[in-house]
């Protein structure tokens, strides 16, 4: 069994998330003027923040594995 990129899979709730934010409210959110940023939920999992200029924001959860290589790399260096 072959497992996707972590980039895979917020690529594809991003898109998810479009569409449903579409079907739900009619609006199509401008990707090309949105922000991102790294966070960490209380439960320690990693999620990729999307800002939209009209407000609107979704979190892109990382998934645990993701999220420990992310952990890894922001480790205090010896």
């Amino acid at each position: 069994m072959q497992s996707k990129l972590p980039t895979d899979c917020i690529v594809t709730a991003a898109r998810i998330m479009y569409v449903q934010h579409y079907n739900e409210t009619g609006e199509l959110l401008d990707v090309d003027t949105a922000t991102h940023e790294l966070g960490q939920w209380e439960d320690g999992q990693y999620f990729l923040r999307v800002n939209f200029e009209n407000g609107h924001w979704w979190e892109l959860g990382f998934g645990t594995e993701a999220s420990e290589v992310l952990a890894a790399v922001q480790a205090p260096k010896h």
